[in-house]
């Protein structure tokens, strides 16, 4: 990859996570304050949005890999996200209807979630196969700057935000509107390399077989499970029998992935509540801040950038201490190892954050507030587990997937967020917790969350166990 096509790609990461991140830091209040709905509709309006953005993932892996290949397919939906967003900034304006609302929100996360796997993916063509070492390094390079993206995007905007205009005492318009304008400047920068692109077709043929291969090897594995009624043929053709060793390392392959997908649900259930209830949390807490003698204002919905500072902080730790050190001494040096104990981080980060409630509670009972800043710790420790898990399962599933399934299989990983995000919506809409008082509510339903944590991490680790050949 030569540095102008690098850029291009890396400047247009940065402008579209900054449009991501910024609506999404801002819709729980947005949905609150000018739609007025209450805090659980804007909850499940909110992760409806994120898990919505995470299932068309699947989407653009499809039209990706079998019709318009990974360049047509980005600029397609990116105007499609362009027209959302747009459409979005109209309704922060004059507060239409909630169908409005709902329409915008929907182009936006069919754009941002069908083009997420292929820019990814995209990146990673512009690599031949004797660049595996930079390879990594551009998956690295490409994980840190959606994080200062989103960093930047999660200051900036809710600063915005807070301004005056249009007769009100907040200027969402401001606020999206900028976010609109960074997403049509990254639309024009990607499109200013194509002639340098390494641009590779999509592969109907090759995909088809592809896909039918991974249906067949799911048939298999259920197959070999305990208690199925039915086997696969024992007799083959010559062909078969010369196919056998693929069939079964392809067979492995295909169960590697799955088995890990089921575990990470559980990780975004956790952590993409720190845009909804951290926030909430957060606005129970003290946001007036002196910071080296200097008062501010700390907004419960900026508290989310310290998840992106810690990653740029704690990834060249990782990459150049952590792992190493992890590998020498052997102790969780599998891929599957590494996100169980990612898992089980954000489950302690959901532990402290139920002892911070407490603690909020016991505050509020004598007539005070705890500073916003004791967030921090949770976030330090959730932020040390996505890079254990995200980065990992990232790297992870391009690697394991065929050539011609790339951008699907990290739809798949993609998909886990969407899970994630239902999940939470659906224990939001059910409330199993409503029977306790308003003031152990919250705490207990952290803890909760973060035991349900615990077990998947054990799935997660019960994954790097070696695949035994079915003998059947």
């Amino acid at each position: 990859m030569n540095r102008t096509t690098f850029f291009l790609i890396i400047c247009n990461e940065f402008c579209e996570r900054f449009c991501y991140y910024g609506l999404r830091s801002l819709l729980f209040s947005f949905a609150k304050e000018e739609y007025k709905f209450t805090v659980k509709e804007s909850t499940i309006i909110l992760h409806f949005f994120i898990s919505m953005s995470y299932l068309f993932t699947l989407l653009g892996g499809f039209l990706s890999d079998m019709f318009l290949g990974r360049y047509n397919t980005i600029v397609v939906l990116s105007s499609l996200y362009l027209t959302g967003t747009s459409l979005l900034t109209y309704c922060s304006v004059v507060s239409g209807s909630p169908e409005l609302l709902v329409t915008s929100l929907l182009m936006i996360a069919v754009g941002t979630g069908g083009i997420k796997p292929c820019v990814a993916a995209f990146g990673g063509d512009q690599f031949g196969p004797d660049e595996a070492q930079n390879l990594r390094k551009f998956f690295d390079f490409f994980y840190f700057t959606i994080n200062i993206g989103s960093m930047v995007s999660m200051v900036v905007t809710p600063v915005m935000s807070s301004a005056t205009c249009f007769g009100k005492q907040s200027c969402y318009p401001l606020a999206f509107g900028a976010s609109s304008t960074l997403l049509g400047t990254s639309i024009l920068l990607f499109a200013t390399g194509t002639n340098l692109y390494v641009i590779k077709p999509a592969r109907k043929r090759q995909f088809s077989r592809s896909f039918r291969s991974l249906v067949q090897n799911m048939k298999k594995l259920l197959w070999s499970m305990p208690g199925s009624d039915e086997e696969p043929d024992t007799l083959r053709t010559p062909s078969e029998t010369a196919c056998e060793v693929y069939e079964e390392d392809d067979k492995k392959r295909t169960l590697r992935i799955l088995r890990i997908l089921g575990p990470a649900v559980f990780f975004w259930a956790l952590y993409d509540q720190q845009s909804s209830s951290w926030v909430v949390q957060g606005s129970k807490m003290n946001a007036h801040q002196s910071i080296f003698g200097y008062k501010v204002d700390v907004l419960p919905s900026q508290m989310q950038a310290f998840n992106s500072a810690f990653i740029l902080l704690l990834i060249p730790v990782f990459s150049n201490l952590i792992y190493p050190l992890l590998g020498w001494i052997r102790v969780f040096s599998s891929p599957e190892e590494k996100m169980g104990v990612g898992i089980a981080l954000a489950s302690l980060s959901f532990f402290c954050s139920g002892y911070l409630e407490h603690r909020i509670g016991v505050a509020e009972f004598t007539g005070q507030k705890l500073s916003i800043l004791w967030q921090i710790p949770q976030y330090i420790i959730l932020t040390a587990g996505e890079i254990m898990l995200n980065v990992t399962g990232m790297e992870y599933m391009y690697a394991e997937a065929p050539e011609t399934m790339k951008s699907v299989a990290l739809s798949m990983w993609l998909l886990t967020v969407t899970a994630g995000n239902l999940l939470v919506m659906g224990i939001a809409f059910l409330d199993p917790l409503a029977f306790l008082p308003s003031f152990s509510h919250d705490m207990w339903s952290f803890v909760t969350y973060g035991i349900v944590g615990l077990v998947a991490s054990k799935y997660m680790f019960q994954a790097s166990r070696p695949i035994q050949k079915n003998t059947k």
